[in-house]
């Protein structure tokens, strides 16, 4: 189930990340929870993209509650 969250990204070969803005993020498989370390694919400036989320703030944000959460999303080489 893809949800809205403000996404912080870290590309490969950066040592911090940058704030990409309030998008729709969808965990792999599609259809799971948002989780630590699991894959998610977003669209960012018309691409797809992919990447491992490293955080979320807060931690214990569910789908169910009202305000997006911090995602801390860090990419490989390659994604």
């Amino acid at each position: 189930m893809a949800d809205w969250a403000r996404v912080y990204l870290q590309r490969p070969l950066e040592t911090s990340a940058s704030d990409i803005g309030k998008i729709e993020i969808e965990p792999i498989p599609h259809g799971s929870a948002l989780r630590l370390q699991c894959q998610v694919t977003f669209v960012h400036h018309v691409k797809v993209e992919t990447g491992q989320v490293d955080g979320i703030v807060p931690e214990n944000w569910k789908s169910s509650h009202r305000a997006p959460p911090m995602v801390y999303v860090v990419q490989s080489p390659g994604e």
